[in-house]
């Protein structure tokens, strides 16, 4: 019985394998269609091997009812008679070496959906001249230098779209293979939107997008990469950027040249009037006479005045020796050391090739100091103080002028009544017994006296005990009434709501609270930020260090001014006339303080015709003093002066550009109507 079962369970396996077998043999089906071979798996088709003899194919987007997705390994490797072949968008993957070797194949297009082309694929396709490759191709394999797309392939030119996933293999893989991009990609023709440009001698007009039309719209290139003109002494072109030499007119045509595009696509001719429209400087003249006296360490404020007003001009202020007098981009002139120098302000037109200079200069006579004495002397504690023995008092002094130089002396005369205090050269006086004594302090400068300060000291023995009692009860006294008056502060406080409190104090912030300040600028930037106090107004402004940081208040507006630099930061004060309170600290150096950000009050603005309009710069940092220029991008339609003012000429769509010296930049962009 166990040796039947045995044999039963045998026999029972074997027919459950051979059946296993058969469902497997059913999974994949393998069949023929017209001259292709295939394969089918999970209901999709694989295109195994050619047959035919036709010299151009379209692979079948079915066979036998099967969608087809992928041209399998090998399946047209040494094939020698297709000339073509077209690849429907159906197939999705064009797998390992399925054209190897088929050297007389010549061009292949596969079309929008196709996904992969694996490697090898058209390896060794010697006679490969053209392939279209579609955006929808998104993997392109590649495994070595021996084994890629198209190894052996040497006179291929792809056709593909532009930033696409074949443009970045092409690139990064095949460097023998020329590409171009599809048709619908390719710019057609280019012209200039507006066919005349005026301009000013000296001037420059940049080239943008804006000012060329470039067809189809889906064209990959929108800007020309060469230029030409008909006469380059009159006006030229570089890296996109005209030149105006001198008056006269010319062409300049523009053409788009890559390497990526069959032909090269040229606009027709911009005409370009070179005019002077400009006036030159006549005269300048300074607020101060031909030759100035200075002293070292002394500053003074030049103003220039240039006529005529309207002239156009570049200027500077200058130094003939930086080491005697220096002076700073606003005309502050800081004499440093003894001698002779001219200083001035400089103007250069450039009209062409002609640079006109026009300037006014002086002569400065630069002395040293003159050693100042003292003018008088005064004591911390007027001109007589009484004194009890066993005391000890410390004198001090204020000398005037506060700027005087003097060496100083203490000195005690008792008329004859000896040993009444002692003094010691620091001014500190003791008493010693009872009497009379003066005290003198004697300012010497250059080896001559100068002003002295007489004090009279009269020294008592110290009061009684019964003085003692009396002034403890006046002190108590004192105290009482000092108690009586904080409770009557107490109760009144108590009557004051802390809403009503805090709003009567008022709250504010300043734009800035901590910033560098070149020594000889004066700034008027630092302002109120946020006034929580409704018509609250400022009452003062105070500086921590004047020696080194000048404060003022001019109506509500805030000037500050670097007087000298200071390693550390001077702190300046903003009181309100609520008791709200605010501060900034400033340091002052000696380096310029350039413009890290430029922010404006308008992006974008429109205007009427004929009308004008005020953009607003905001510096980062506030303190920042470097030359700021203002510049459109075609005067035709509208122009800026250099305080940011917009004059609306004509009908059209204008960029202003803000640059500092520190080459930040904001642009607003203008709509004439």
């Amino acid at each position: 019985m166990i040796k039947i079962i045995k044999r039963l369970g045998f026999m029972t396996l074997l027919l459950g394998t051979t059946l296993l077998f058969h469902m497997n043999a059913k999974a994949e089906i393998t069949g023929t269609y017209e001259d292709y071979s295939y394969t089918v798996s999970d209901g999709q088709a694989t295109i195994t091997g050619y047959t035919g003899g036709e010299t151009d194919i379209t692979i079948p987007d079915t066979v036998d009812g099967y969608p087809v997705a992928e041209i399998g390994l090998d399946a047209f490797r040494s094939n020698k008679t297709i000339l073509k072949v077209i690849i429907p968008g159906t197939i999705k993957t064009v797998g390992k070496c399925a054209f190897i070797n088929a050297k007389s194949l010549k061009e292949v297009i596969i079309k929008n959906g196709c996904t992969e082309i694996l490697s090898s694929a058209f390896a060794g396709c010697t006679s490969l001249s053209k392939i279209v490759i579609p955006a929808s191709v998104t993997t392109l394999e590649y495994i070595d230098v021996y084994n890629n797309i198209f190894s052996g392939v040497y006179s291929l030119i792809a056709y593909i779209e532009p930033k696409s996933a074949a443009q970045t293999y092409l690139d990064t893989y095949e460097d023998d293979i020329q590409y171009y991009f599809l048709d619908e990609y390719v710019p057609t023709s280019i012209e200039f939107v507006n066919p005349t440009l005026t301009i000013n001698v000296g001037d420059t007009y940049t080239f943008s997008k804006e000012d060329f039309n470039v067809l189809p719209s889906t064209a990959y290139i929108t800007m020309p990469s060469e230029y030409s003109e008909s006469d380059s002494n009159i006006a030229y072109v570089s890296n996109g950027i005209l030149t105006a030499r001198k008056e006269g007119t010319i062409t300049v045509n523009a053409t788009i040249h890559d390497e990526h595009l069959e032909n090269d696509i040229t606009t027709t001719a911009l005409t370009v009037n070179v005019v002077e429209s400009r006036k030159k400087v006549e005269r300048v003249s300074l607020n101060v006479s031909d030759v100035v006296e200075m002293n070292v360490g002394d500053t003074l404020q030049l103003q220039a005045t240039v006529t005529p007003s309207d002239a156009t001009y570049t200027a500077s202020w200058g130094t003939s020796k930086s080491d005697v007098a220096n002076i700073s981009e606003t005309g502050m002139v800081t004499a440093l050391s003894a001698g002779t120098v001219q200083v001035g302000f400089d103007t250069r037109s450039i009209f062409g090739n002609v640079n006109d200079n026009n300037g006014k200069y002086i002569l400065i006579i630069v002395s040293e100091n003159p050693t100042r004495a003292a003018k008088s002397v005064t004591f911390n504690v007027g001109s007589t103080t009484t004194m009890y023995v066993g005391d000890t008092l410390q004198l001090e002094t204020t000398v005037l002028p506060s700027d005087a130089v003097y060496t100083g002396c203490w000195y005690s005369n008792s008329f004859g009544a000896e040993g009444i205090v002692s003094l010691s050269t620091s001014g500190s006086v003791t008493a010693l017994k009872e009497g009379y004594v003066r005290i003198e302090y004697v300012t010497m400068t250059d080896g001559s006296n100068g002003a002295s300060g007489l004090l009279d000291v009269y020294v008592k023995e110290k009061p009684t005990a019964t003085d003692d009692t009396g002034s403890t009860d006046q002190t108590d006294s004192t105290d009482n009434s000092s108690s009586t008056d904080n409770t009557n502060n107490t109760e009144n406080t108590d009557n004051i709501s802390t809403t009503d409190l805090e709003l009567k104090q008022g709250k504010i912030t300043l734009n800035a609270s901590k910033i560098n300040l070149q020594k000889g600028k004066t700034i008027k930037t630092l302002t109120i930020k946020v006034n929580q106090l409704e018509g609250d107004q400022i009452a003062s402004v105070t500086s921590s260090n004047k020696k080194v940081l000048k404060v003022s208040l001019s109506g509500q507006t805030i000037v500050l001014k670097g007087l000298k630099t200071y390693k550390k930061y001077v702190t300046v004060t903003v009181k309100m006339q609520s008791g709200a309170t605010a501060a900034c600290k400033v340091k002052v150096v000696s380096s310029q303080v350039k413009t890290k950000k430029l922010t404006l009050s308008e992006k974008k603005l429109t205007i009427e015709k004929g009308n004008k309009a005020q953009i607003t710069v905001t510096r980062n940092p506030i303190s920042a003093t470097d030359k700021i220029t203002y510049k459109s991008s075609n005067t035709k339609i509208a122009t800026v002066d250099k305080n940011g003012k917009i004059k609306a000429k004509k009908k059209g769509k204008v960029k202003i550009t803000v640059t500092s010296a520190s080459k930040k930049k904001a642009t607003c962009t203008v709509t004439v109507k």
